[in-house]
């Protein structure tokens, strides 16, 4: 039997996430409790990876994704009284999970990436990850 004070805690990117966004009703119609935090950079960022990108500069057209309000979308499938905020800064993020951890529901955090939020990984990382060459298949 599952221990109900324990929260599992899920971390997504937005391309995975446009392929199952569809469990999060299914999550609020069961009354299950996660903490999701749906990072939404605007890109199918695997696919970056494994169709290496020559223009670096450029993300390729059809690895950006429609600009979906990922907040919106618990309400919208019937989830009630989860917390869903939208964050852009790094103190926005931690308030959010400060609140979410305390929150008695499933909470669902859409975090957007930019400018306003310091960047965890250095420039010369990110550039490496779009440059990634997969392994031949022995």
């Amino acid at each position: 039997m599952a221990d109900p004070s324990r929260r599992v805690i899920l971390v997504q990117g937005d391309g995975g996430h446009q392929l199952t966004a569809n469990q999060i009703g299914t999550m609020g119609w069961h009354g299950v409790n996660p903490i999701i935090l749906l990072v939404n950079n605007g890109v199918f960022g695997v696919e970056e990876v494994l169709q290496p990108n020559t223009d670096t500069e450029k993300i390729k057209k059809y690895d950006e994704l429609a600009p979906w309000q990922y907040h919106k979308l618990p309400e919208a499938m019937g989830c009630r009284d989860w917390f869903c905020p939208r964050v852009e800064t790094n103190a926005e993020l931690d308030s959010a999970l400060k609140q979410a951890r305390k929150h008695p529901g499933a909470s669902y955090i859409e975090v957007v990436p930019g400018p306003k939020m310091a960047n965890s990984a250095p420039p010369a990382s990110i550039e490496r990850i779009y440059q990634a060459i997969i392994p031949p298949a022995e």
